[in-house]
């Protein structure tokens, strides 16, 4: 039971019949399936039931609003609570399929992150490498430009001794 705002200059309690139409009680009975006011689908049974409590010893205030509010659902046959539980089914259905695919999508993404990444560090490793070796060759070459520049100024250093000798 809820408890809600009545009219002004006082309140009342009032009875709201909310049992939905899903699972096997939806099936089995009478038909049981109403519209309410709000446009949402409930089991009229329970509202039956919840009648019953009202006329049971209720307060006629109490009694007023279950049978105003019951009074604005509207019955509906066995073939159209089938087709309402059809489609919630549908609705469960497409439910569980996106929730399956974010999933598989969050396990996609998780794997291609960590391919990214491996290859992303791959290809730093190999131009990181490559400029290594390229370092390595332009010592080597340093080096060996240091050596022929040497070997070139001392050559330079005797040829001119020799010719102040002979001058």
């Amino acid at each position: 039971m809820d408890d809600d705002q009545g009219p002004p200059g006082g309140s009342k309690k009032r009875v709201k019949p909310t049992v939905g139409i899903r699972g096997p009680a939806a099936a089995a009975g009478p038909p049981a399936c109403r519209m309410r006011s709000d446009g949402r689908y409930e089991n009229s049974a329970a509202s039956h039931d919840l009648v019953a409590m009202g006329e049971g010893g209720g307060s006629g205030v109490e009694e007023e609003v279950l049978e105003a509010e019951v009074g604005a659902v509207i019955t509906c046959s066995e073939e159209m609570e089938v087709r309402i539980s059809q489609m919630f089914e549908k609705i469960d259905h497409f439910t569980q399929q996106v929730a399956d695919m974010l999933e598989e999508g969050k396990t996609m993404f998780k794997n291609l992150s960590a391919e990214f990444e491996e290859r992303l560090i791959a290809i730093h490793r190999e131009q990181i490498d490559k400029w290594e070796e390229e370092i390595r060759e332009l010592r080597l070459l340093d080096a060996s430009n240091e050596a022929a520049r040497a070997l070139l100024q001392k050559a330079q250093y005797h040829l001119l001794q020799n010719v102040q000798m002979e001058t």
